[in-house]
Formats: structure tokens, C-alpha cells, sequence
């Protein structure tokens, strides 16, 4: 028999937005620690989930006006005209806020911090002789491919697909090691539900076979594999060195979502579990979806942008190559396995984000997601796609850098009413917007004609959701002032991962409200207008140069094929 197993299964840590910390790489033991700059003194975004510093411009604003408050003292309305400058009382609201656009994007100089917690736990990590072993092999450039023959498994999951099959097996066979197993899975194809098959067929393992039919429904082994499967997040793994663990105790470690934790993360759990070059680590994610989630411009320069599923996907033995794995779905399958079989969306919705980023690799698999494909208010009945034209304005308020848009909002409620009507409930419906401002005027909005709130926010929240309905509001309308995005790395516009994110949330049906002029700037936003174009989707204001539009070509060299290290 073999020794009993030891599991690790981590997720990626979700840290409070207010445990901050300043600078980015961490001192060694024995180095000596810099003091970490004072505290900010003003917060320049009203959103809860970003935390941002900001220095007085020199042009004459009194200390006063920046004194923080309290919170008591927020929630009671505050008349600031008597702090205002002389040059600006005079100012009516729209001057005011194309100063404050001017001021923001020239005089004040942002200086985010990221979370403290992953960070602690990784000098430790980096400095242990025995974890310098284990995360050596992760830059490994080449490996033989070594197929062997699984013996027969009795699957706790009957309907898993050919590919999660062969991923478990592979998995359980271990050939990968020391190198890191990835499970490339795009949305819908079912990357968690292969994750947990390889962990319950590993608990088989540790039980003789004569024992198999008796052991499954035993209380005594269901208590013993508890305890022998440890799940925890990434950071609070870290806690695990403290309990002395012999080397090699765990024989695998699995990273859920392993796209979205920044690399240090991910190596709390590989470095402070304890782990040998015998333990199988297994990495499920989709690099083409959101990464880690950060603020500081320094340490996206710095490559904290770049988990360690992305970077692991750049290396040669985990790329793309159609000829020498033309049999195992193109990668190498002592490796990599990619997911193909969608579980989620609707054939013609799977299709734009599978021929975008996926090589129109993806198959529809649901069943039931032609229900809302004739509703009347569809442009095209049997087609659960809408792009609706908008001609808005994007406004900003004195208090926030955040957009608006209330033409937008006006066509959100309509188009609400109309699956109210429909009999689709709120739970059922998504709103997905990239502008925290949009998230509260359309809550704002809603409330006022007392009826349930759908989920409605950012696109980083709606990662790993899914809804049969998904309303998707751009907000933007005006070109000159997207540097703004840019610079904060927010909005839908030169965001392939967003978008990416943004347009597979939906099972049954996609309802876009945006401005076709500019969205069609962006080739993936192009890409989807020239669809819904052709398939009669398309609504709202009327388009210019519908030919044109059609006949502009998409550039072949900006398509992503496959797993590619998405260039920020």
C-alpha cells in the first residue's frame, strides 16, 4: 500500500482592501527593514476596493482642506466652498470638472500600495535551503515526454469529458514532476470539477482495492480523508511551516484560480508546505482571464502583473505546438491539459470569445440554453445577442475620477423592465460595468422604483461567476479622455483580459449598451460589433459606414492563439 496521501488545496487569497502595506520586494531576514513612508493624508477615489495617496498641488490650496475625517463625520453633508481656492469659487460645475481632470492627470501623483499579507511569508520562502530545491525545477525549459498506460479508474464523477479523464489520470501517474502540472481551463470548461476528481481519486489510492466498494460510504474514512486534506488559501498556507512538517509530507499541492495570485502567493503554499521534487504540483487556471489584481504601477513594472500560471506558460514545454502534439490537443500531455468543452454559454455567445482567444477551439456543451433566445425584444429572434448603439456622455463628479454615463443607465432599467417582463428574475441577471461611479448611479437608479437589485459590478468581481443574463455597460464615449484609462489600467478599451472576462459571464443571453464609434477602436470590441452586425443583432443608434465596418479586417497578428503571456 501506499503511504497515505497529503493534499494541499489552495485558493487565491482574498485580502482586505484596507491591509495595505508600503514598497514592493521584501528584505531578507538579515537585512536591515527601511521604515515605510507616512500615512496618506487624503483619499483621491471614492471606491472601496482601491486605496490611493496623493500630494497638494502648489497652487495655493490650504492645509485645511486636506484634513482627514472621521468616519461619523463622512456620512454628515459638508459645505467645502468655504475651503475652496479664490480661482475656483467663482467656477461653475463643468469648469470645475475639466479642472479636476487636468489636475488629476498632471499635478497629483498617485502612490498606491498593495497588501501586506502575502508578502511576509515569503523571505522565509525564498531563503529556506529546502524550498530553494522544490521551486528550482519551476524554470525548467524542456522534458522528455514519457506517456504510460493508467490502470482503470472507478470515477467518482461519471460525467467528466475525455480530457478531465486524462487530466486525473495524468495527474495521478505524477510523469510531470518536478515541474508543475497545468490544467488550462478557458471559462465554463470545468477546471474545478477536475480538480476535485484528482483529489478524491488520490484519496483512492491510499486504500487496497479488495476495500474499494466498502470504503466509499465508510465514516471512518470520510473523517480520515478530512483530515488528510488540508484547504486553505494561498497566504494562510504559510502558517504551515510553523507545524513542523516533515519534508515531502504532502504528496500534492493544487492552486485553484492560480491566474489570479500574484507569483509570491502562490509560492507561500510550495515553499512553506514543506514540499520535495516527489510532490505533484498542479496549477488550474486561465492565463487569458484576469490576473492579479493591482494598483501600483511599480509593481506591475516589476512583474507582480505575471502570476506564476502565466509565466510557467511562456517557457517552451508548456507552449502551443500543433505538430509534435497534434494528437493531444496541441500541448504537451505530460504537462498540460486544455479544457475544450464548454458547460456554460450558448453556442453563438461561446463563439465570440472562442474564436477571440481560444483558436475557436471551444465546444457548446449546456443543454437548456436556447430558453431565452426568442424573447420579442431581440433584434434577431434565435439569436440571444444584443448590441445596443448608445450616444451618451461619460461624466465625471468634483469628488471622484470615476465615469457615468446616464444615457446608459436610462437603457439598463429599460432593458431590465423587459426580462421583468419576460419572467426572468433578478437573480438571474448580471450587470457587469469597469466604472465603480456607473455601479452606484445604476443602485441609485434602480432604488428609486423599489424593485430588487440584480448583482451589479466591476468585471473583477464577476470573475468566476455566471449568470444566465449579462448586461454589459461601457460608459465610455469620449477618445480623448481614455489615456485616463490607460494610465489606471481600467475600463474595457485595450483590456484584452477584461474583455475577455466581460463577454463569458453570460449562459443564455448577452446584452451589450455601449458607443459603437469608439468601441470599434478597439479590435476586440470590433471584432464583436462586426458579429452582431452580421447576425442582426445589432440595435440603437444608427451605425456609420455599416459596409466599411464589416469589411474592416481584424489584425491577425493581435489574435491570441492558445496559452501567449498577454503583453499589459
Amino acid at each position: 500500500m501506499s503511504r497515505p496521501a497529503q493534499l494541499v488545496l489552495a485558493d487565491r487569497c482574498r485580502i482586505h482592501p484596507k491591509s495595505m502595506f508600503y514598497g514592493l520586494a521584501p528584505a531578507t531576514r538579515d537585512a536591515p527593514r527601511e521604515e515605510p513612508p507616512p500615512p496618506p493624508a487624503v483619499s483621491t477615489s471614492n471606491d472601496p476596493a482601491m486605496t490611493s495617496s496623493v500630494e497638494p498641488r502648489p497652487s495655493g490650496v490650504t492645509a485645511s482642506a486636506f484634513h482627514p475625517v472621521s468616519r461619523r463625520q463622512r456620512r454628515r453633508p459638508v459645505d467645502l466652498s468655504n475651503f475652496l481656492p479664490p480661482h475656483v469659487q467663482g467656477m461653475s460645475l463643468s469648469e470645475r470638472q475639466d479642472m479636476f481632470r487636468r489636475s488629476y492627470m498632471q499635478a497629483v501623483e498617485p502612490n498606491f500600495v498593495m497588501p501586506r499579507a502575502p508578502l511576509p511569508t515569503a523571505p522565509a520562502s525564498r531563503s529556506s535551503a529546502d524550498s530553494q530545491s522544490a521551486v528550482r525545477p519551476l524554470a525548467a525549459d524542456d522534458m522528455t515526454s514519457v506517456l504510460s498506460n493508467a490502470k482503470e479508474i472507478l470515477w467518482f464523477n461519471p460525467f467528466l469529458n475525455a480530457r478531465q479523464k486524462a487530466a486525473v489520470k495524468r495527474i495521478l501517474e505524477g510523469k510531470s514532476r518536478p515541474l508543475p502540472y497545468i490544467i488550462f481551463g478557458p471559462p465554463g470548461t470545468g477546471k474545478t470539477m477536475t480538480l476535485v476528481e484528482a483529489i478524491l481519486q488520490r484519496e483512492m489510492e491510499t486504500v487496497p482495492e479488495e476495500l474499494h466498494p466498502f470504503s466509499r460510504s465508510s465514516l471512518d474514512v470520510v473523517e480520515a480523508v478530512r483530515r488528510r486534506i488540508c484547504v486553505t488559501t494561498c497566504t494562510t498556507a504559510g502558517q504551515i511551516y510553523q507545524a513542523y512538517v516533515r519534508e515531502g509530507h504532502f504528496t500534492h499541492v493544487f492552486v485553484d484560480e492560480a491566474g489570479q495570485a500574484t507569483e509570491p502567493e502562490v509560492l507561500v503554499p510550495l515553499c512553506q508546505a514543506k514540499i520535495s521534487v516527489d510532490t505533484q504540483l498542479v496549477l488550474a487556471g486561465d492565463p487569458l482571464q484576469l490576473g492579479p489584481v493591482l494598483s501600483s504601477r511599480y509593481a506591475l513594472a516589476f512583474g507582480l502583473g505575471i502570476s506564476l500560471l502565466e509565466r510557467l506558460c511562456g517557457l517552451p514545454c508548456y507552449q502551443r505546438n500543433e505538430v509534435k502534439f497534434s494528437n493531444h490537443g496541441f500541448y504537451d500531455p505530460l504537462l498540460v491539459t486544455k479544457l475544450v468543452e464548454n458547460y456554460r454559454s450558448h453556442a453563438t455567445l461561446l463563439s465570440l470569445y472562442s474564436d477571440a482567444f481560444y483558436a475557436g477551439e471551444l465546444l457548446p456543451r449546456g443543454s437548456n440554453l436556447d430558453r431565452l433566445a426568442s424573447l420579442p425584444f431581440l433584434p434577431k429572434q434565435g439569436v440571444p445577442l444584443v448590441f445596443h448603439g448608445v450616444r451618451g456622455q461619460d461624466l465625471q463628479e468634483e469628488n471622484s475620477p470615476s465615469f457615468y454615463n446616464p444615457a446608459e443607465i436610462s437603457q439598463v432599467y429599460f432593458y431590465l423592465n423587459d426580462l421583468m417582463n419576460a419572467g426572468i428574475s433578478f437573480e438571474e441577471i448580471g450587470v457587469v460595468t469597469p466604472y465603480r461611479k456607473q455601479v452606484e448611479k445604476i443602485r441609485q437608479f434602480l432604488s428609486e422604483f423599489d424593485v430588487p437589485l440584480p448583482k451589479i459590478g466591476s468585471t473583477e468581481e464577476f470573475q468566476g461567476r455566471e449568470y444566465p443574463v449579462i448586461i454589459l455597460s461601457t460608459v465610455r464615449t469620449q477618445p480623448e479622455l481614455l489615456e485616463i484609462d490607460r494610465a489606471h489600467t481600467i475600463g474595457f478599451l485595450d483590456n484584452p483580459k477584461r474583455f475577455n472576462v466581460a463577454i463569458s459571464r453570460a449562459k443564455n443571453l448577452l446584452i451589450v449598451i455601449g458607443d459603437p464609434n469608439l468601441l470599434r477602436c478597439d479590435r476586440h470590441w470590433l471584432g464583436l460589433l462586426k458579429k452582431s452586425v452580421s447576425l442582426g443583432a445589432y440595435t440603437g443608434s444608427p451605425l456609420e459606414n455599416v459596409e466599411a465596418l464589416l469589411e474592416e479586417a481584424v489584425d491577425e497578428d493581435d489574435q491570441i492563439v492558445g496559452i501567449e503571456v498577454v503583453e499589459r
